[in-house]
C-alpha cells in the first residue's frame, strides 16, 4: 500500500510553501525460506514514511532560491530484517540566477548541515556500511540550446 499526502501554499507571488507526507506499506507475502526472511513485515530497502517540506523564494523575477527539509526512520536494508539503515533528516539548498533567457548560473548544497547516517546497512554483515550522502556542493552554468 502507498499513501502520499502533498499539499502546497503559494503565500505571495514570489513564495511558495510545500508539504508532503509518504507512507508505504511494503511486506512480504509468502516466501520459500521464512526463517531467513519474515513474512507480513516491511521488506528491506524500503522505509515507512517520508516527510518533506520545502519553501521556493523568488525574490525577483531572474532569481530563484529553495529550501528542502527530508526526514525518514531508521528502516530494515535487507528482507532478512537483519542489518538496518539509519534515519536522518537532511536540508538541501538550491539557488538559480538566470543572466538572460540562454544562461543560467546555479548552486546546490546538499546535506547542508553534513548530518552523517549510514543508508546501507549499519550492523549484521561483513561488508562495511556505507555512508549516506555528505556535505555535497554544486554549481556551474546552465545553457539553455532550445528555441
Amino acid at each position: 500500500a502507498f499513501e502520499k499526502l502533498l499539499t502546497g501554499w503559494q503565500v505571495r507571488r514570489d513564495l511558495r510553501l510545500d508539504f508532503g507526507l509518504t507512507k508505504t506499506i511494503a511486506q512480504l507475502t509468502e516466501t520459500l525460506y521464512p526463517s531467513a526472511s519474515p513474512i507480513r513485515s516491511q521488506i528491506g530497502q524500503v522505509p515507512e514514511w517520508m516527510i518533506s517540506t520545502g519553501a521556493m523564494w523568488s525574490p525577483f523575477s531572474r532569481l530563484d532560491l529553495s529550501i528542502r527539509i527530508k526526514s525518514w526512520p531508521t528502516y530494515w536494508n535487507n528482507t532478512a530484517h537483519s542489518v538496518v539503515n539509519d534515519g536522518a533528516t537532511i536540508t538541501d539548498v538550491y539557488a538559480n540566477f538566470r543572466l538572460n533567457h540562454r544562461v543560467s548560473l546555479y548552486g546546490m548544497v546538499q546535506n547542508a548541515g553534513n548530518i552523517a547516517y549510514l543508508d546501507q546497512g549499519s550492523q549484521g554483515t561483513g561488508t562495511a556500511p556505507y555512508r549516506g550522502q555528505p556535505l555535497r556542493i554544486n554549481a556551474g552554468v546552465r545553457l539553455n540550446l532550445g528555441r
